[in-house]
């Protein structure tokens, strides 16, 4: 079925560190605090949160805290996925004792795996929660692209939904095609792609721009709420030449620099990530302030 509680905009939200690589705690709430009043969800732990570069501890520390500062007002998505299946299990059975929304889970990364070690993991995950349990398909990142036959195949076993990041949009249109929304959970994981999938029935956009300019989505979901395309299709273009000028450098670095230019003290991201150089930072300032992104617009 559709959880009518995932649907909107939904922040991969960055996790804070200090300067000495740890997890910043303050750093965490100033993030959550200067997205709530914008996004309808958080996606905790995923690519832009920087799970794969924490320990188990660490992500079950960053998932209680994040958990524990927004209190329910928001719904909240852990992504558990790990190369093994054990940890993955581990995680996700701290996840259901959390009380989040859903768990999402990325094909089991590295390694590449034939189908029946992907549907093994995921019925080892299933077997251990009853909380939903999303597919995170991420090809790039995976190295186990999940083709249609596959997601069936999850599906039949009891998964509930896809988050899926990648720019293939006519492989999304299939698999909504193949397996309808009104009982399938479809979540597009770019800002590049909110317009257009959630006109062909999507539910939610997880997008890593909902951690720099918030305020510019928040603007671009009601408008497509409201049935005003014309206003939409303008908002979609701008997100996406924003889009292009904040990944001239990694996305994940760009948004910690354009927290902080925006007074959010947004911590540092982990090693291997630099800081965004100051030359960098004023380039990108310069174009998102030419696009009327920053200071921040009105919602109206």
């Amino acid at each position: 079925m559709v959880y009518d509680h995932i649907k909107g905009i939904f922040s991969p939200v960055l996790t804070s560190f200090d300067k000495d690589g740890a997890v910043y705690n303050q750093g965490c709430k100033n993030i959550l605090d200067f997205e709530l009043p914008y996004v309808n969800g958080f996606f905790v732990c995923g690519s832009y949160g920087l799970g794969s570069l924490m320990s188990i501890d660490e992500r079950k520390h960053v998932l209680e805290l994040m958990a524990g500062h927004i209190n329910g007002s928001r719904p909240l998505i852990v992504h558990v996925g790990t190369p093994a299946t054990h940890t993955t299990v581990e995680l996700a059975k701290h996840a259901q004792s959390v009380g989040v929304d859903a768990i999402a889970v990325m094909p089991p990364f590295f390694y590449r795996h034939n189908p029946e070690n992907i549907l093994a993991h995921f019925q080892a995950v299933l077997d251990a929660v009853d909380t939903p349990v999303l597919i995170y398909d991420y090809p790039s990142l995976s190295n186990n692209p999940v083709n249609l036959k596959l997601l069936e195949q999850l599906a039949d076993l009891g998964v509930v939904g896809v988050k899926y990041t990648s720019s293939d949009f006519p492989d999304f249109l299939i698999k909504m095609a193949n397996l309808p929304y009104e009982k399938f959970t479809f979540m597009i994981g770019t800002e590049a792609l909110l317009l257009a999938a959630l006109s062909h029935g999507a539910q939610a956009c997880v997008t890593g721009m909902a951690n720099s300019l918030p305020h510019h989505l928040a603007r671009l979901y009601q408008a497509i709420l409201k049935g005003n395309h014309e206003q939409a299709c303008k908002l979609q273009q701008t997100t996406n030449k924003a889009r292009a000028i904040i990944k001239r450098a990694p996305g994940i670095v760009s948004a910690y620099a354009l927290m902080h230019y925006q007074g959010i003290n947004a911590g540092y991201p982990r090693l291997p990530f630099l800081v965004l150089k100051q030359e960098d930072i004023k380039s990108e300032i310069k174009d998102l302030e030419e696009l009327g992104l920053l200071p921040e617009e009105e919602i109206n």
